[in-house]
């Protein structure tokens, strides 16, 4: 090129550029006749002066001043340049003696590759790199277009390359099939400026100006893969991914404008170049050491807060038992005062009326004005009374006393109560009760409020039902004290003038606060069958050695002096 200002040069070493300004122009030339110079071989002699910065002492080498010079014209440009006859790319590598790095030359082909000022062609025996004067898409040029170039071949390296080449379009074809990369012929020079395929592991893949980077490795080898980078296009593939690149070899021998750090490089046309053949294994030691950091440090928070959870625990749960401790106290003492309280009740309802009632009659029996035959009247209410106030000792000591907290011993109590009870008034007793009675815990104030029940179940017998045969039953059912109390009596009037009505209701209401039921029974002239069911405590009956011994049929007795056998 020319102007006013500069001539550039091609010369066999490079490309030079020669200045002028107002002080040392140019070599004496008219512009229009300058024009005709274009690719023209010329020799210019004239004194070199070096281009430099006299304020920095900076020298710009490949640009100096020629002057006074004239210029001489070897070799005109010729007029049509595409008329030179075509060589063939694979003579180019051969030795020629005649070979001029100024010797115009054409050349034709396909394009396989295009890049800024670059053109890589494939006439079917070679690969040629053009570079161009200007930017390739200011030509119109496309891959796959076949095309004819004029230029100056730069000879030497693995191909041929033309410096300030002219390219004319021919016609277009479809790209040749690529040649397969493998180990052994990965590093082959002969493979540059040839469209190849190869199968490689990502490295990374990343962006530098308007180029997108990705680096691989196919066995030993490391090498990159270069594209324009197209912004519309954001996907990149992720590390450790294995890919399968179709593009054009570029050798470091020859490289490509800018260089290369690798022995070759991978030149794609577009993204569509790039094929993902395995996507790489989310478990990588990046990711590893990370779920293994987030994991030391979740696990130190959950220690921490466990250690602290569990000492709250432990503070509350001696907070706790603190709060047990006295609450069971206050209901120990409250349910002792109860008990207290009912056994004073007792003593005074049974023993008080009772006690006072002898010393009445000890007073009369000891009056000298009273006759004999009365005085023997009161012994004998005495002795009565007496037996009676023992009978309700009996009773008291045996609800308060906690050795006989279980359904046996109420079996037990309840047989021998019935039968003196039912003898002295002259009814017969008849018990059924199962010969190994299960031992469940029954306190003393359920043991107490049954009792009362079934003795007032008693009393209706003796007093109203004019029967002369009882039969007692109890087993435990399930979870519950199941007794039932039959006699042969007249049964019951209606309700509204039934005798001993209130005491029915009594029965009921203790049954209720004890949490069972009370359920009666009549036929006129067929008897009463008085049935009270007693839920009990969930658990287990304890085990009695003296329930399971079958050559004894008797029951534990409360300290009573006789037992009783099973039928009356």
């Amino acid at each position: 090129s020319i102007s006013a200002t500069d001539m550039a040069l091609l010369t066999p070493d490079g490309t030079v550029t020669v200045e002028g300004d107002g002080a040392r122009p140019l070599p004496t030339m008219t512009m229009r006749a300058a024009g005709s110079l274009i690719d023209s071989v010329v020799r210019i002699r004239g004194c070199f002066t070096a281009h430099w910065n006299w304020d920095t002492r900076q020298e710009f080498p490949g640009r100096f001043y020629l002057y006074p010079a004239d210029i001489e014209v070897e070799e005109p440009a010729p007029q049509d340049p595409f008329s030179l006859p075509t060589t063939a790319a694979a003579d180019l590598l051969e030795f020629n003696a005649r070979a001029d790095a100024l010797q115009l030359t054409k050349i034709d082909g396909q394009i396989i590759c295009a890049r800024p000022n670059e053109y890589f062609l494939r006439d079917g025996q070679a690969g040629i790199r053009l570079l161009t004067g200007q930017p390739s898409q200011n030509l119109g040029l496309r891959v796959g277009d076949l095309v004819e170039a004029v230029g100056f071949p730069k000879l030497g390296g693995p191909s041929p390359v033309f410096q300030d080449a002219q390219l004319r379009e021919t016609g277009h074809a479809p790209l040749p099939g690529p040649v397969l990369l493998t180990e052994t012929n990965v590093l082959e020079s002969s493979l540059d400026a040839t469209l190849v395929q190869v199968v490689g592991l990502l490295l990374s893949d990343t962006v530098h100006g308007d180029e997108r980077v990705l680096e691989l490795q196919s066995g030993a080898q490391r090498f990159a893969a270069v594209l324009k980078w197209d912004p519309r296009v954001r996907a990149q593939c992720a590390p450790g991914s294995r890919l399968q690149l179709t593009g054009v070899y570029a050798s470091e021998e020859q490289p490509p404008v800018g260089g290369s750090i690798y022995p070759f490089e991978i030149l794609l046309n577009s993204a569509a170049g790039i094929m993902v053949l395995q996507q790489p294994s989310w478990w990588t030691v990046r990711r590893a050491v990370t779920v293994a950091a987030a994991l030391s440090v979740t696990l130190g928070l959950a220690f921490i807060w466990i250690t602290l959870l569990h000492r709250k625990v432990e503070q509350r749960t001696v907070q706790l038992q603190k709060e047990i401790e006295e609450r069971q106290s206050e209901e120990r003492h409250h349910a002792l005062e109860q008990e207290r309280t009912r056994v004073a009740r007792d003593l005074h309802d049974e023993l008080g009326a009772g006690l006072t009632e002898l010393s009445i009659l000890g007073e009369l029996g000891k009056n000298p004005a009273i006759p004999v035959e009365e005085k023997e009247n009161y012994l004998q209410q005495l002795t009565a009374l007496t037996r009676a106030l023992v009978s309700g000792l009996d009773e008291i000591v045996w609800a308060i006393n906690p050795h006989y907290d279980s359904t046996a011993s109420v079996a037990t109590y309840f047989s021998f109560f019935a039968d003196r009870f039912l003898k002295l008034a002259g009814i017969a007793c008849r018990l059924r009760l199962p010969e190994s009675m299960p031992e469940f815990p029954l306190d003393s104030k359920a043991r107490h409020g049954i009792f009362l029940a079934f003795k007032e179940a008693l009393n209706n017998v003796v007093r109203h039902s004019q029967a002369s045969e009882v039969e007692l039953r109890m087993e435990v059912a399930g979870n519950q004290l199941e007794i039932s109390i039959r006699d042969n009596g007249r049964g019951l009037a209606p309700p509204e003038t039934a005798p001993g009505c209130d005491g029915v209701a009594g029965m009921r209401q203790r049954l209720q606060l004890l949490g069972g039921d009370c359920r009666v029974t009549s036929q006129p002239g067929r008897g009463t069958t008085v049935e009270f069911c007693l839920p009990l405590p969930p658990g287990t009956a304890r085990a009695n050695a003296h329930n399971h011994d079958q050559n004894s049929h008797r029951r534990r007795q409360p300290d009573h002096p006789a037992g009783i056998g099973t039928d009356h």
